[in-house]
């Protein structure tokens, strides 16, 4: 089995831990059910995997500290608009081919990992709305050439809003409003051409 797609239904309970024995998986799609509990340890053995999509259910619990340990193939995570809490797992800021990441609309805490602002294929980080601190690299260590959007609104986030975005000549959308920010408005956003949306205000 190669894709499993079961978005989209009124499915309830928890996921199969028996899911992780799938090792020939490629995407998982568990989007808009109404599933709950925790997400099984064992999905760690998905090691095709290059899509997953649990949003919109009423997960809890965190996020397996090594799930994404051996999915070096996964370009797609989004696990949004759940009751996840904990810690983002430093794993995700390992892979290599990521281009999405959508955690928004959790109860996450703690610190992002600095390793997620250095995954060159990124084009989308959603990280709002969760409880998120610390803050966010400058410029030397935050490589997102390819990032389209990047929001982090609503957290706990605090330093200066990151002067890397200033090499992200891709962006489109901008949203930090609600975080602990203290800066000046960037002399750099007037440089960045294809901006659409930017959100700095409650």
């Amino acid at each position: 089995l190669k894709l499993l797609d079961l978005g989209y239904n009124a499915l309830s309970g928890g996921i199969p831990a028996a899911v992780g024995n799938l090792t020939r998986l490629q995407i998982l799609d568990l989007e808009f059910n109404q599933l709950s509990g925790l997400i099984p340890t064992e999905l760690q053995g998905l090691h095709s995997l290059g899509s997953i999509n649990l949003r919109r259910n009423g997960l809890t619990g965190p996020i397996p500290v090594h799930l994404f340990n051996n999915t070096n193939l996964l370009t797609y995570i989004n696990i949004g608009n759940n009751s996840l809490s904990g810690p983002i797992p430093a794993c995700i800021g390992s892979l290599p081919m990521l281009q999405y990441l959508n955690l928004q609309v959790n109860n996450l805490t703690g610190p992002v990992p600095p390793g997620i602002y250095n995954i060159s294929t990124l084009s989308l980080v959603a990280l709002a709305l969760n409880g998120l601190t610390g803050p966010i690299p400058g410029n030397q260590s935050f490589n997102l050439p390819l990032l389209q959007w990047f929001s982090v609104a609503s957290n706990s986030s605090t330093g200066k809003i990151p002067t890397g975005l200033a090499a992200c000549r891709y962006l489109q959308a901008l949203a930090v409003p609600e975080n602990l920010f203290e800066d000046v408005i960037p002399p750099w956003l007037g440089e960045l051409t294809d901006l659409q949306i930017i959100s700095f205000g409650s």
